[in-house]
């Protein structure tokens, strides 16, 4: 086997460095956390807002956590008006109730360090959540229900006691 020099390394080096800082561009601009396609997500922000809101609009922010060739899988919601983070899983037509996978995160009650988490798993440090809403926020897709149309489409659903 032919022992390289330093200087063939270093201009193998520089032409490699550009080749795969462009492969990797590539592979992270394939995935933007706002552009997917959802048969369901408007339906499931439909049911929440439907039945656990009070507010004649709601604002959603749905940042795709997990798509599958551009369908959108898993995502990460956050509610404007409620404050509240949600872990949305894609579910099929009438199963939008367990399109939700987690007890929904709110802020006030993310907590400031890690210590004061025990066992709780609907519980995240505050810098956590801060981060989660931001990125909701900046890399997700809006969605505007109004509760009207939300009534309209869930016309039976209660708020829980």
């Amino acid at each position: 086997m032919m022992a390289l020099t330093v200087q063939t390394m270093r201009a193998l080096l520089l032409l490699l460095i550009p080749l795969l800082a462009g492969c990797a561009h590539r592979r992270a601009a394939q995935f933007d956390p706002a552009s997917f396609h959802s048969p369901g997500i408007e339906r499931c922000l439909q049911y929440w807002t439907a039945t656990f809101s009070l507010h004649a609009t709601n604002h959603f922010y749905v940042c795709a956590t997990e798509v599958d060739r551009g369908d959108l899988v898993r995502a990460l919601v956050y509610w404007r008006e409620e404050g509240r983070i949600l872990d949305y899983l894609e579910e099929p037509k009438g199963a939008e109730a367990l399109a939700w996978r987690l007890r929904p995160m709110v802020d006030r009650d993310a907590v400031l360090s890690d210590e004061k988490i025990g066992v709780s798993n609907d519980l995240v440090p505050h810098r956590v959540w801060v981060r989660w809403m931001k990125q909701c926020i900046t890399s997700g897709k809006e969605y505007a229900m109004t509760l009207k149309e939300a009534k309209a489409a869930f016309p039976d659903s209660k708020r829980p006691d």
